[in-house]
């Protein structure tokens, strides 16, 4: 009778430990769904020539131009790729958010944390959005999202009004948080 009521008690056990497992998979796998539409309402941002372009394709572009490692190796600290029109800045920069991306979808927990506040901005774009925003209210919604990302990348840096301090302020704002960004530009440095 103790054998029977031992064997009873190990299959409630292992049903209760099934419930569980199944449990843990169904949130698991919500979890990955959840942070697979969060990136790709992100990839969004960047601008449709690399957005709708197949990775191994942007590989391909970005190895060209020999920016490869910088792609898959994002720097922790801030940088700036500077090169003519058509060099591949943009396209190394995205495939670098896209990884990041990727990474954070697949792995959850820190990586997902730092890959769900990278951010995208045109530079240009950020400073009209700064120029069209009431006064009196604050700062636009892209302008803090560039500010509190984890990383920043700011495409054609240098391409805003000279008269317009927005970019300048979001990167002070960045350096003075040590939060990376990584930006590309067509001017020279000494530009």
């Amino acid at each position: 009778l103790e054998e029977a009521r031992a064997a009873a008690d190990e299959r409630e056990r292992l049903v209760a430990v099934g419930d569980v497992e199944r449990r843990f998979h169904a949130d698991f796998a919500e979890a990955k769904a959840a942070r697979v539409a969060i990136a790709s309402g992100l990839r969004d941002t960047l601008p449709p020539f690399v957005r709708l372009t197949r990775p191994a394709e942007l590989e391909l572009r970005v190895s060209a131009a020999g920016l490869l490692p910088f792609a898959r190796t994002v720097p922790g600290a801030s940088c700036l790729i500077v090169g003519p029109t058509a060099a591949g800045k943009t396209v190394a920069m995205a495939l670098a958010f896209r990884r990041l991306l990727a990474a954070g979808v697949a792995d959850g927990g820190p990586t997902w944390v730092r890959a769900e506040r990278i951010r995208w901005f045109d530079a240009s774009e950020l400073a009209r959005a700064r120029r069209g925003w009431p006064l009196g209210q604050g700062d636009p919604p892209q302008f803090e999202q560039a500010c509190r990302a984890s990383i920043l990348f700011l495409d054609d840096l240098g391409q805003e009004r000279a008269d317009d301090g927005s970019v300048r302020d979001v990167l002070n704002d960045r350096y003075s948080k040590m939060l990376p960004t990584i930006a590309s530009s067509g001017m020279r440095l000494t530009e």
